[in-house]
């Protein structure tokens, strides 16, 4: 890491019992690498926040790109309210263009107890094979396994990046919006741990994109916005002016999904 500088950026938001939780990764300024990352804390509505700035919850570049699983307002869908889940990547936040880190080709699962979100000794994290009926959890870090592994490529880009997994309580699905730099690739499953199947893929084609075709990145599909059967969705992403896109969508944008999932 000597002569590389670090960005923080954040990567997942969860509010349970009123507080919020915000994971955020130490990311190298090249976008290429997340050497670590932590979760802040606000009891007062995002107007101040709390962390322990002594040492990074997550680091090594193991589960540093960290997403909550979207359970609804205040988590009110979960269906164990004890637990909070939250997805990890390793490496990178999506592909590390320079291959200075291995491309994220896996996507981890951890739970917590909602009482020690910020104590990483109290996570556990999946350590079944993936797609099994009943998870098994290990609160060793080194031995967690991937609730979805998917080595396919598109334009020669890794398809596993930091997004969002969003629970449909009235289809009963969980969604996971990945992408890659070109790229949509949503995967369902009927639980949080699998096993996950490919529900859409979007290939934008490379740049230039216009204003009316382009994808983006860092895909959510927030709760907040699904209709009341849950076959309506909006889909945010962004587009970064730092790429050569040809235009840009650097703002909180939606975009009408319609879900129809799978098995």
């Amino acid at each position: 890491m000597v002569g590389r500088r670090l960005t923080r950026k954040p990567t997942g938001m969860l509010c349970v019992g009123g507080i919020l939780y915000l994971a955020v990764q130490d990311l190298r300024h090249d976008f290429n690498a997340a050497p670590a990352a932590t979760i802040a804390r606000s009891d007062d509505h995002g107007a101040t926040w709390m962390w322990d700035a002594r040492a990074p919850m997550f680091s090594g570049g193991v589960f540093t790109t960290v997403f909550f699983l979207d359970y609804g307002k205040d988590a009110a869908d979960a269906p164990d309210a004890a637990y909070a889940y939250a997805y990890g990547l390793d490496g990178n936040w999506r592909d590390s263009f320079d291959d200075s880190v291995a491309d994220p080709t896996e996507l981890f699962l951890a739970r917590v107890p909602v009482a020690s979100v910020q104590d990483a000794s109290t996570w556990e994290y999946y350590a079944g094979e993936p797609g099994d009926d009943e998870p098994t959890w290990t609160d060793d870090i080194a031995q967690k396994r991937p609730v979805l592994i998917d080595e396919r490529r598109a334009h020669e880009l890794s398809l596993v990046s930091q997004g969002g997994v969003t629970y449909l309580p009235k289809l009963d699905r969980y969604v996971y919006t990945s992408w890659s730099e070109y790229t949509f690739e949503f995967h369902q499953a009927p639980a949080p741990w699998g096993p996950w199947t490919p529900l859409l893929s979007e290939d934008f084609g490379v740049y230039p994109w216009t204003d009316a075709r382009h994808g983006g990145y860092a895909t959510t599909l927030p709760s907040k916005y699904l209709s009341a059967d849950n076959r309506t969705g909006w889909v945010q992403s962004n587009v970064c002016p730092c790429a050569p896109a040809g235009m840009t969508s650097y703002w909180f944008g939606l975009r009408e999904l319609q879900l129809e999932p799978k098995g």
